[in-house]
């Protein structure tokens, strides 16, 4: 997987004798969350590095969001799905990690509830766009955060007319991760952003 860094895409000009307006983004990612059982949590866990252009000597950020697709190919079953951020985690943005529920790190208990249990039905594609102060906290301050997908697959009621059994393992995708930021900095925090932009 490719390892998701933000990257500094634009520059939309200098707002004051002291500050510059600058966007950052990701490169969409995707990332697979295998399942080998049905009514069993099972954690994809991502890492995303937060470049120095992205945090420190900021002034204000106007806007910031964590975007994604979450999609269920399952054919009987519907998929409940949380997402949660921590400031700790084990994989690597080369090297995203998955594990059972019953074998879930300590730190998944402390992680932020980004998205709460949701459910996406069977074939199923869930746009997610996230705005909150701990994600803004997060991505601002840390040079490295944690997204924590808790997925567990639930079999459709014998009467529902899609009714059936599911071969395994399925594969659950949470597609196009992006973060998307725009912000503030005094000329000084921008530095390293003006040799990007050859300010």
């Amino acid at each position: 997987m490719r390892a998701l860094s933000l990257l500094l895409v634009s520059s939309l000009g200098v707002l004051s004798a002291c500050s510059i307006v600058v966007d950052v983004q990701t490169d969409p990612v995707d990332q697979a969350i295998p399942m080998t059982s049905i009514q069993t949590k099972v954690y994809g866990e991502v890492a995303v590095d937060i470049p120095a252009e992205a945090r420190g000597d900021i002034v204000e950020i106007t806007r910031l969001a964590l975007e994604a697709v979450m999609v269920n190919p399952a054919a009987h079953s519907d998929l409940e799905f949380e997402l949660l951020l921590s400031t700790e985690g084990q994989a690597t943005p080369d090297q995203p990690s998955v594990y059972p529920g019953a074998l879930a790190p300590a730190y998944v208990k402390r992680a932020t509830v980004l998205v709460p249990v949701t459910t996406v039905r069977h074939g199923e594609s869930l746009p997610v766009a996230i705005y909150n102060e701990q994600l803004l906290e997060a991505v601002t301050t840390a040079p490295r955060i944690w997204l924590i997908a808790a997925n567990t697959l639930k079999p459709l009621a014998p009467l529902d007319p899609d009714f059936g059994v599911d071969p395994l393992p399925l594969e659950l995708r949470l597609e196009d991760i992006v973060v998307k930021a725009q912000v503030l900095k005094s000329f000084e925090g921008a530095s390293g952003a003006q040799g990007v932009l050859g300010l």
